[in-house]
């Protein structure tokens, strides 16, 4: 059964349609870029699939529930349970340490403060930054924010990533090293992973690319690069 399954999705404002009869299915372990150069579209197809923003028409499943038919304090403890969401600039907290940070999620859905610390330690170390749970986010550089941003989004495991534009804020290299940690959480952990991105590059990473243009993913424009 599929992770993430969208099917007819449509979002639309006062005098715009963001999104237009999207659809796509997305299993355990793959991933999948949606692309588009601007404008809100990426975004909001983000937020519809994780439940912040409910769309106008269409359906949405994630693990084996339908998010489309759940109230919000649902969406959001399936949020909780589900979903890792990385954002452009990471963030963090600043009045919490790194550690505190990527614990957050699992203090959250209850588990015991010892234990969560111990696990966000792991994640931690498995994104080269072992030694700076007890530093404030606010010293670190941007590449380090957002490799602590990939451990807080992994450490409960969950079954989807959600990235919105993870490297917009970054240089080459540090945007490089944040790709390989992102699209590794399929490959290694066997999570599905959803990227918002304009970045071609990052895209090519991604199992399959699709550019949003006008609010429809266009088929003429699919830019699957198989890993």
């Amino acid at each position: 059964m599929a992770v993430l399954r969208v099917e007819n999705l449509t979002l639309e404002i006062p005098g715009r349609r963001l999104l237009d009869n999207i659809s796509f299915d997305l299993e355990r372990g793959e991933s999948i870029a949606i692309m588009r150069p601007s404008g809100a579209g990426k975004t909001s197809l983000i937020n519809c699939v994780c439940g912040i923003v409910k769309p106008t028409s269409g359906r949405i499943w994630l693990v084996d529930s339908e998010v489309t038919l759940q109230t919000a304090p649902k969406r959001a403890a399936s949020r909780l349970a589900n979903v890792g969401y990385l954002f452009q600039f990471g963030e963090l907290l600043p009045e919490i340490s790194v550690l505190e940070n990527v614990a957050l999620p699992l203090k959250l859905r209850g588990v015991p403060w010892d234990d969560a610390e111990r696990r966000a330690a792991h994640q931690l170390e498995t994104v080269g930054l072992a030694n700076r749970g007890r530093d404030n986010p606010d010293v670190l550089s941007g590449g380090e924010v957002q490799r602590v941003a990939v451990s807080r989004a992994m450490v409960t495991e969950p079954a989807l990533i959600l990235a919105d534009e993870p490297t917009g804020a970054l240089d080459e290299e540090n945007s490089s090293r944040v790709c390989d940690l992102i699209f590794s959480l399929a490959t290694t952990f066997g999570a599905a992973v959803v990227v918002g991105t304009h970045n071609p590059e990052v895209a090519s990473r991604a199992h399959r690319s699709v550019i949003l243009r006008d609010g429809r993913i266009d088929a003429r424009a699919r830019i699957g690069v198989p890993s």
